[in-house]
């Protein structure tokens, strides 16, 4: 019996093997890809920290700002609604003269109130305001900064991936499986011929990935399909009408009566919905 069977008779024990195997081989597959590109990781992930710290900075005092900007739009509406109040009760004055003892306190009051909350608004709020954004902006610039040293220091790293990764990874770490770099014509005709597999796809479903290979020789395929399916919806809507019509009132004239309803209908019609499909 070969290696690779016996292993299979206790697949789960296998299964345990090969997902540690496979990440040590991950772990020394991205460390040798890490050499090779020269990337210095100690330097990237400080830069990186570097980043994220000012991007917490940065949330922070936009935070900030933007609670300032309500207080600001709130005081703006109570020096209006002060305003507003005074000029009512510089009207009563002069509409109900016996309340003047009253009114002329009240008004002169509600314009200072008004006055106060805009030196408020303008001395301590505004500027809160702008000391925020500058600190934004400033943070907002610095963790753009890193984060374009960032993506140069990784740019060499990042252009050794290529799609074969994956497949090269699986094999070196289960020999038993042989990954195609390309699901060719030719094995989709063998799997079809010998194992029954139905080639192409109805109008409603679309492949959107496929691996094939073989395991211990025997060929496979794994395939994702994006499947529309049509099916009966029903939609329903309401619309109200209103209208009116003259009636006798009993005493020899007429009234006007008000009338309204609620019309409700229904209507089924194909609609669609999509899943995902693996075969």
């Amino acid at each position: 019996m070969d290696q690779y069977e016996e292993e299979l008779l206790e697949p789960i024990k296998y299964f345990r093997e090969l997902s540690y195997r496979h990440e040590d081989n991950i772990k020394d597959y991205f460390d040798n890809l890490t050499a090779r590109a020269g990337t210095d990781i100690g330097a990237n992930k400080q830069t990186c920290d570097e980043y994220y710290n000012f991007k917490q900075q940065c949330d922070v005092y936009q935070k900030k700002m933007n609670t300032n900007k309500g207080l600001k739009g709130f005081l703006i509406f109570l020096t209006v609604l002060f305003f507003v109040a005074a000029g009512v009760f510089t009207i009563l004055c002069f509409v109900k003269k016996d309340l003047l003892a009253a009114f002329i306190p009240s008004a002169i009051g509600s314009i200072a109130i008004a006055v106060v909350l805009i030196i408020i608004n303008v001395k301590i709020v505004s500027q809160s305001v702008k000391k925020y954004k500058k600190l934004v902006d400033e943070f907002s610039a610095k963790a753009e900064k890193k984060k374009s040293l960032a993506q140069e220091q990784m740019a060499t790293l990042n252009s050794l991936y290529d799609w074969n990764i994956t497949s090269s990874l699986i094999t070196e770490t289960a020999p038993i499986i042989k990954m195609d770099k390309t699901f060719t014509v030719e094995r989709c005709s063998h799997l079809a011929a010998n194992y029954g597999w139905k080639m192409g796809n109805p109008d409603n479903v679309s492949t959107v990935f496929a691996q094939s290979g073989t395991i211990i020789g025997n060929p496979f395929v794994y395939e994702r399909d994006f499947v529309q399916q049509m099916y009966d919806k029903t939609y329903t809507g309401t619309l109200t009408i209103t209208w009116t019509t003259v009636v006798s009132d009993g005493k020899g004239g007429t009234r006007t009566v008000h009338h309204t309803q609620t019309l409700t209908a229904t209507v089924v019609k194909p609609a669609a919905r999509y899943r995902f499909n693996l075969r």
